[in-house]
């Protein structure tokens, strides 16, 4: 009976490889992308620019393989709002440790071929110096006196040896588009669900389900999501509930290995969320005032809930420059349209789901120029379909991570297009400008443009077409 069921599980096994392969060989078997992978002109690149960014723009293949190097670094898009630490590489080799006891060789594969993908990865990352976010390529380059940076680089430039001649060879086969990373990511997912499935047939049917469910998961986000961090959450969550599930599992009392595993494991576990919860306290950065890092509460938050500040208090606190007089403005005029480039202004405006046009990658704004492309002109334009209004992020360039970069060259376009425009007036702004020629006699005044104050960048601008 027995080997009758192992019978059937074998062929149900190799009917599902058959389907799943064949269906791979299909996408393998497509006309190449990668012949027919033509450079995106600058109109079509909003989202490239906006969702690629989180994944970086290696060839394809390189992009998935370097996802857990990149999510735990921050190699693409930095901020407090992608960082979720080392917990996914630090994670990741635990899996490979499932069983490594009673099968040693498929442990030791299996750990190979992750520390093969992790050389993969770092190649294609960045590092934090005290000179900021610098590529490892660049990094390997340049000389520098501290010792840990000396240490870095050395190491850095014997794995080379290693990762170049792989970047090479992936990248005879592999480019924007290609058609042999999805065959192989299909195939890496069906290895591992019944890899996977065997190491974990003692278990109960609750925790298999839990960790098929991860698996699958797992699969989707780095399938979907272009390395979207938020997307990934459950992941992190689910993975923790089943260390702390295995730490705590009954075993005989004699199993000393297994005690000192769970032990360990909850020290590090307990000293990670510690450190964690300190970090996020003390080293959250931010646009208006870096000394508000320090503090763990937000203090225009706490005088507004407390009573002690109104809203335009609170708003000017954070946006001074005239910004609450002009969005009261547009709030007057009910059926003037808004053009948005970035900006947390709509929240502010009436019917902003009715009113405002969102453009933040300048993909509109670049139609409208290339068929318009006297200022003056595209003013009109604006104002003759109901736009009165324009609102813009002055950082809104900064988030360009495109090699091309497509939205930088958009966004100065459209600086152009707004510097000395009859047709445009200034209404707010919190950049602030020295309107004086001596430098002994400053003359400070809030303007888009013009001699910049340090530390005065700002961060938007509003404007009225007249």
């Amino acid at each position: 009976m027995d080997n009758r069921k192992i019978s059937n599980s074998n062929k149900s096994f190799l009917k599902v490889a058959i389907l799943l392969i064949a269906i791979a060989g299909v996408f393998f078997l497509l006309p190449s992308m990668a012949a027919k992978d033509k450079k995106e002109t600058i109109g079509q690149s909003s989202v490239r620019e906006e969702i690629q960014r989180y994944m970086g723009y290696e060839p394809l293949l390189q992009r998935y393989l370097s996802l857990p190097y990149d999510t735990s670094i921050n190699s693409n898009v930095s901020g407090a709002f992608v960082d979720i630490s080392f917990l996914v590489l630090a994670l990741l080799p635990i899996l490979f440790l499932f069983g490594f006891r009673t099968k040693p060789l498929l442990g030791i594969s299996t750990m190979f071929l992750f520390a093969l993908v992790f050389l993969i990865s770092i190649s294609n990352g960045s590092l934090f110096t005290q000179m900021g976010t610098v590529g490892i390529e660049q990094f390997k380059t340049l000389e520098s006196n501290l010792k840990q940076e000396s240490i870095i680089s050395k190491a850095y430039q014997n794995i080379a040896f290693i990762t170049q001649p792989l970047n090479r060879l992936i990248g005879n086969f592999s480019s924007n588009q290609d058609h042999v990373t999805y065959p192989i990511m299909i195939l890496l997912f069906i290895s591992g669900f019944f890899v996977l499935r065997n190491r974990i047939s003692d278990l109960s049917i609750k925790t298999k389900s839990l960790i098929l469910f991860t698996f699958f998961f797992s699969f989707l986000w780095v399938l979907l999501t272009a390395g979207i961090v938020w997307y990934g959450y459950p992941i992190i969550a689910i993975s923790i509930l089943l260390i702390f599930s295995g730490l705590f599992k009954k075993r005989p009392e004699t199993d000393l290995f297994q005690k000192s595993a769970s032990a360990l494991g909850l020290g590090v576990l307990g000293v990670f969320i510690f450190v964690s919860t300190i970090y996020r306290f003390s080293n959250y950065q931010t646009y208006t005032n870096p000394q508000l890092s320090k503090l763990m509460f937000d203090l225009g938050e706490i005088n507004y809930q407390s009573g002690k500040s109104n809203t335009k208090q609170v708003f000017d606190g954070f946006f001074p420059g005239g910004g609450w007089e002009a969005i009261q403005q547009i709030n007057q005029e009910e059926k003037s349209l808004v053009y948005r480039v970035g900006t947390v202004f709509p929240y502010f405006i009436e019917k902003n789901d009715e009113r405002v046009l969102l453009d933040n990658q300048l993909g509109i704004f670049y139609q409208l120029n290339k068929r318009y492309p006297k200022k003056e002109l595209l003013a009109s334009v604006l104002k003759a379909n109901g736009y009165k209004y324009i609102l813009v992020d002055l950082n809104t360039h900064t988030i360009d991570k495109t090699p091309e970069r497509t939205l930088e060259n958009k966004f100065k376009d459209f600086m152009n297009f707004c510097i000395q425009n009859q047709n445009l007036k200034l209404l707010a702004t919190n950049r602030m400008i020295d309107a004086s020629n001596d430098p002994q006699k400053p003359q400070y005044a809030y303007r888009v443009y013009g001699n910049i104050v340090p530390n005065k960048q700002g961060t938007y601008a509003i404007y009225e077409i007249i």
